[in-house]
């Protein structure tokens, strides 16, 4: 004797699946726009750089790859909230790009603060050089803060080449 599955639960056999690779592509889609480069507008920050601000850089160029690390914080000042990005200014046409930029433990921000969580104040920003909007052109680094309330955009006067 033959079995048959009922209608019923061959729906919702289907839309279980459905739901499976909606999720597997809005995970996707948000992975990929994490990733991205794009364009800033610099009106969004509205602050000056805060008393006490400290920063460093590093940056490279390994296979086509725009590596920038480093840290930002502010000496005293315990971090309630992190939100620290790379921007790169192109001065020709006063543009602003934003990179991909996640935190990292840094040392050198604990001890350029004094602040045992100071050390969450690193970044590392990774970007293809063929992505930016004007390649094989001098930037200039820049450190988007928005930390514990403060909202600026700061300009490092530290300078890269990239090229292709």
């Amino acid at each position: 004797m033959q079995q048959f599955v009922p209608a019923k639960k061959r729906v919702v056999v289907f839309l279980c699946a459905l739901a499976v690779c909606g999720v597997a592509a809005f995970t996707l889609l948000w992975s990929w726009g994490l990733r991205a480069v794009r364009v800033l507008d610099p009106a969004e920050y509205t602050q000056q750089a805060p008393a006490g601000f400290v920063f460093d850089t590093a940056c490279s160029l390994q296979d086509g790859v725009l590596c920038v690390d480093g840290y930002a914080a502010v000496e005293g000042e315990r971090f309630e909230s992190v939100d620290t990005r790379v921007v790169l200014y192109h001065a020709e046409d006063d543009t602003y790009i934003l990179l991909p930029t996640q935190m990292v433990e840094s040392e050198a921000a604990r001890q350029a603060t004094g602040l045992p969580l100071a050390q969450y104040g690193g970044f590392s920003a990774r970007a293809k050089a063929s992505g930016l909007e004007h390649p094989a052109e001098e930037y200039e680094i820049c450190i988007a803060y928005r930390n514990d309330g403060h909202n600026a955009l700061v300009h490092t006067g530290r300078r890269v080449e990239v090229a292709q």
